[in-house]
């Protein structure tokens, strides 16, 4: 029996862990990432991402949230060594990190699911939230929380074929 829950107690400790050359390609895929977005390569970071990112997004839309963040005038974005999970399943190996930046008009905080596959780190989805995009200038009036769409305007719900 006590070889049952010391299995269990170390199963428990190894899961909370990510293996040092795990972390080592997850934090030189990001570092990728971040010089390829401050050099306007999009196209780059797109085709480099793993087939689900750009199976959900275009490069128009990654160049669209790129060009938000560069034009906020940002500081070199910092790990948040407290902001990470490891999550391994029968869909794959998957690790979450955050990181996080001070821009002129507040803070940025940037989320990133990367695919393990071989000790390589690959782009899964990319997040970026903060008071920094909601006070930009030309940000969007209507800022809807979480991730949800904003209601439709009055002009959305306008037919434009003839009945």
């Amino acid at each position: 029996m006590l070889k049952h829950i010391t299995a269990g107690a170390l199963a428990l400790l190894a899961a909370g862990c990510i293996a040092a050359p795990d972390m080592a390609a997850v934090e030189a895929a990001a570092a990728q990432f971040y010089e390829q977005q401050a050099n306007g390569d999009d196209l780059g970071i797109y085709q480099a991402a793993a087939g689900p990112f750009r199976n959900s997004a275009t490069v128009n839309e990654l160049h669209g949230l790129n060009s938000a963040v560069r034009a906020l005038s940002c500081e070199t974005p910092v790990r948040n060594t407290g902001q990470w999970h490891n999550n391994i399943s029968d869909d794959g190996h998957f690790i979450t990190v955050t990181y996080d930046r001070q821009c002129e008009t507040g803070t940025l905080t940037e989320t990133f699911i990367f695919s393990m596959e071989s000790e390589r780190a690959f782009l899964m989805n990319y997040n970026a939230a903060g008071t920094a995009l909601q006070q930009a200038p030309g940000a969007p009036v209507n800022v809807a929380p979480g991730n949800t769409p904003p209601k439709p305007s009055a002009t959305d719900r306008t037919p434009t074929t003839p009945t």
